[in-house]
């Protein structure tokens, strides 16, 4: 399978080519306000760093979420864009288990936390004993009350992605940094062709967990 992959979900925005589950090129970044305008220009810069012809690859694999409200619609928006005009699959891969993937953890279980925003973590729990993970439960949205309660409950290792500015104020809660990627994405995509695989893909939307309320300030001039 060669698949393009890409990661807006996060505070990472990047683009990777898979070819029979290796990662030939990838291209990411930092930049979680300006992934509109640095996306386009990764994936060129991943399509000529591997020579890939669009002609060529079996689909393309996006970070679904959940993740970031921009992000998730920018990702996905460009993905359908491409997959339309050259008639590709597109493989939807979870964001917390694209982060999971690849993860070494000593306990039977571990946890990945993403940072959504105020005090609020997307988590999941996942199986230690997999290259490719499985998710224990499915993601749910808990603030750090919430989720430093269960982390002191549960003993597994915890891998946190974001959020410093919460974690750092919690040097009695042991946790290790998780970091996403295209990459991942890919390989994910990869491994899991056919469950991830949907070959009319224009009604898709992001996987938000939490609905998002748009609300009205109280100063605000009516």
């Amino acid at each position: 399978m060669k698949i393009l992959a890409i990661e807006t979900a996060t505070f990472i925005c990047g683009a990777a080519f898979i070819s029979e589950g290796d990662c030939i090129s990838l291209v990411e970044e930092n930049c979680p306000r300006t992934s509109a305008e640095e996306l386009p220009r990764m994936v060129k810069k991943v399509k000529q760093l591997s020579g890939f012809n669009w002609d060529e690859l079996d689909g393309i694999a996006v970070s679904i979420g959940p993740g970031s409200f921009t992000g998730l619609r920018i990702g996905l928006s460009f993905t359908k864009g491409l997959a339309y005009s050259h008639d590709l699959p597109v493989l939807p891969v979870p964001t917390l288990t694209g982060i999971a993937t690849g993860i070494s953890s000593k306990t039977e279980s571990y946890r990945i936390a993403l940072f959504s925003h105020r005090n609020l973590y997307y988590t999941q729990l996942f199986h230690h004993n997999e290259t490719f993970p499985t998710g224990v439960d499915i993601p749910v949205l808990w603030d750090w009350d919430t989720l430093k309660s269960r982390i002191d409950i549960e003993k597994n290792d915890v891998f946190i992605c974001g959020g410093e500015h919460i974690t750092s104020k919690n040097e009695n809660v042991l946790f290790f940094p998780a970091i996403p990627s295209a990459k991942k994405i890919g390989l994910l995509a990869h491994e899991r062709w056919n469950k991830f695989i949907r070959n009319n893909p224009y009604n898709l939307v992001p996987d938000y967990i939490a609905p998002f309320k748009i609300t009205k300030r109280k100063d605000a001039v009516s």
